[in-house]
């Protein structure tokens, strides 16, 4: 996990669609759990990630602006 963060500022929406796009294309990988695994951790933050996550779980609309 990175301890520091690459993208200041972003809101939850951003890091959700960033956070599902990794997701789509470590699921085109042999091991896409693994895959996904990774690339989040070399990507967002504990922080980062809970609001990630916590966006997507509330089923809030990803696309758009």
């Amino acid at each position: 996990m990175r301890s520091t963060s690459n993208k200041p500022g972003w809101t939850d929406k951003e890091l959700g669609r960033r956070a599902l796009s990794i997701g789509v294309l470590a699921s085109t990988t042999s091991t896409p759990e693994t895959t996904a695994d990774r690339l989040l951790h070399d990507e967002f933050t504990h922080e980062e990630l809970q609001r990630a996550n916590a966006y997507l779980q509330s089923g809030a609309i990803v696309t758009g602006r």
